[in-house]
């Protein structure tokens, strides 16, 4: 076996034990609205009602945005969720009722 061939089986197990090639996610304000806007939460719900919807920043602490989402109407808004993107690139949800209720991973 040539050296080659070996760094390259080497490098292909070392890619599948972290996940493969997914690029890392960097938590700003706009990946942030990225990644809760291409979610397949967001998707249902555009599929539920299909209203343009908005989305924007309501909180930064460390490691986490709280966001905003909500029906676009030309006057106002229709809050449709409170969700929250962390460090890891999750996408949590809480329940807009309920602001005690615990946040639940929707992506």
């Amino acid at each position: 076996m040539t050296r080659y061939k070996l760094l390259t089986i080497v490098a292909s197990i070392a890619a599948l034990l972290t996940g493969g090639s997914e690029p890392t996610f960097k938590l700003t304000d706009d990946s942030a609205m990225d990644r809760l806007m291409s979610s397949r939460r967001v998707a249902a719900l555009q599929k539920e009602n299909p209203t343009q919807l908005i989305c924007w920043i309501e909180d930064t602490k460390p490691g986490e945005r709280d966001l905003y989402l909500g029906e676009d109407h030309p006057e106002h808004t229709v809050r449709m969720g409170t969700f929250r993107v962390t460090a890891d690139g999750r996408v949590w949800e809480q329940d807009i009722i309920d602001p005690e209720a615990p946040w639940v991973v929707v992506y």
